[in-house]
C-alpha cells in the first residue's frame, strides 16, 4: 500500500510540475498580472506525499483489523 501511494503521489507531482507553465499562463491571464508565477515548493510536495501515505494507511488498517477479528467461515457465508 505504501509503495502504491508513494508512486501515485510521485506521478501526480510529476504531472503537476509538467502543467506548471500552463497554470502560470492561466493565472496570469485571469488575474491580468504577468508577474505572477505558480510554484510548488519541494517541502510541500513531499509533505503532500507523506500525508497521503498516512491517510491511506489509516484507511487500510481500520478495515483489516476488523476483518482479522471476524470468523472466516461466517464472513464467506455472509452476503454482505
Amino acid at each position: 500500500t505504501i509503495i502504491t501511494v508513494a508512486l501515485s503521489g510521485i506521478i501526480a507531482l510529476a504531472i503537476a510540475t509538467a502543467l506548471m507553465p500552463v497554470m502560470t499562463k492561466i493565472v496570469q491571464t485571469v488575474s491580468k498580472r504577468p508577474d505572477i508565477v505558480t510554484t510548488l515548493p519541494i517541502p510541500y510536495a513531499f509533505g503532500v506525499i507523506v500525508i497521503s501515505i498516512v491517510l491511506t494507511l489509516i484507511g487500510g488498517i481500520i478495515p483489516s483489523r476488523r476483518a482479522s477479528r471476524s470468523d472466516p467461515v461466517s464472513a464467506l457465508r455472509s452476503s454482505d
